[in-house]
């Protein structure tokens, strides 16, 4: 709403992708056609689109006054060629709870130089940020602490849920007795009085634009296995990028394909780990709560399994589906380390990568498949079988 109601009070007209998620190709046609001068983009969609983009920009057919990223880390090295004096390049940062944009930040080529991270910036007009201590005072600049919001755009609270308004939504005697939302965000100010963003306090992470509890996978998980010990980490891939990598104590054998299947019903498909990996305990803090740094280094140094075909045994994929499968999964994955009772999310695939393999699908079979059904389906053999079934 943030987007569509700041467009029309501008006297713009909104222009909405017709796709769930747009390939590059097809995003590339609509900013072109429609002649679309501000775009908003989630920042990881944004960096795997970014070269087409730039393209259609230099090639004159798309001509970009405002774009706006936001929703993740913005790494600053990705954004020299977008640099530009005809322009304007801003990193976003806010929470549904304060009316999303909060923070603004107009990227420059003093930020390329610099390297690293974009940063959040400063506050808009109406709104108040602080970073606070453990003890909710404000702290000085080049001091970390927790960034907390207030002004005009703060909520009332959450629906129904008493408990997390008062946990989040708090008064302060320290600001006046200012209002504010406790973001569970860390930063600082540095000393050009521009915030930079360190990471969360708390378990919840951001992959690719969404905000996720990393408990309310493991609580999910554990009702799944009848109670078994669970804990889910993000885990940044070398090869295919970050993903979620999930843990099961107790010893026992895993099926972690009948685990995301069952978690498919229940959680967003973005709430699905890539893979599961069994373990005879978790590592644990002194408090009991699972050791995420140490399950970090785990999901590193835990190899995926190499399929039958990776290891030189040819596969035989059965019938045309299979076959048109294979073709597609080895164009949007890049390898053909895979075989029919392969894993999608296990062999490098993510959200992302189902929706160009929904793409790449749609000229072959008439029909662009549904992301949910890729999801629900994600062994190659099963969405083979789903896909001739046409249409849902």
């Amino acid at each position: 709403m943030e987007d569509v109601l700041g467009t029309l009070a501008a006297g713009a007209a909104l222009v909405l992708p017709q796709r769930e998620v747009p390939t590059a190709d097809e995003l590339v046609a609509v900013l072109a056609g429609r002649q679309v001068s501000v775009v908003n983009l989630p920042t990881s969609y944004f960096l795997s689109v970014r070269d087409r983009l730039a393209e259609a920009w230099r090639e004159a057919r798309w001509s970009p006054r405002t774009v706006v990223l936001g929703g993740e880390r913005l790494p600053v090295d990705a954004l020299s060629e977008w640099v530009h004096p005809d322009t304007t390049l801003l990193n976003a940062y806010g929470v549904t709870e304060t009316t999303v944009t909060s923070i603004t930040h107009t990227i420059t080529a003093d930020d390329v130089t610099r390297g690293g991270e974009a940063p959040l910036g400063t506050a808009i007009n109406g709104v108040d940020v602080h970073v606070l201590d453990e003890g909710m005072y404000p702290l000085p600049d080049g001091a970390i602490g927790e960034i907390a919001i207030g002004g005009g755009t703060l909520a009332l609270g959450y629906l129904d849920n008493e408990q997390a308004t008062k946990e989040r939504f708090v008064t302060l005697p320290a600001l006046g007795g200012a209002r504010v939302y406790r973001t569970g965000d860390r930063g600082y100010r540095d000393l050009r009085g521009l915030l930079h963003f360190l990471g969360r306090q708390d378990n919840q992470i951001k992959l690719r634009g969404h905000r996720i509890e990393l408990e309310e996978i493991e609580v999910a998980a554990s009702a799944e296995l009848g109670g078994r010990s669970c804990a889910v980490v993000l885990y940044d891939d070398p090869d295919t990028g970050p993903a979620l990598t999930g843990f099961v104590g107790g010893g026992d054998p895993l099926d972690g394909s009948a685990l995301h299947d069952a978690l498919a019903r229940r959680l967003p498909a973005v709430f699905l780990p890539a893979r599961w990996i069994a373990l005879d305990t978790l590592p644990s803090l002194v408090g009991g709560k699972p050791d995420r740094a140490a399950l970090a280094r785990l999901a590193a140094d835990t190899p995926r399994e190499e399929s039958p075909r990776a290891t030189g045994t040819e596969q035989v994929f059965t019938g045309p589906g299979q076959a048109l499968l294979a073709e597609g999964w080895q164009e949007v994955l890049g390898h053909d380390r895979f075989t029919p009772a392969s894993h999608f999310f296990q062999v490098g695939g993510h959200s992302l990568v189902a929706a160009q393999l929904a793409a790449w699908l749609e000229p072959r079979i008439g029909f662009r498949p549904p992301l949910r059904k890729l999801f629900q389906h994600p062994v190659l053999a099963d969405q083979a079988r789903v896909l001739t079934e046409g249409p849902a």
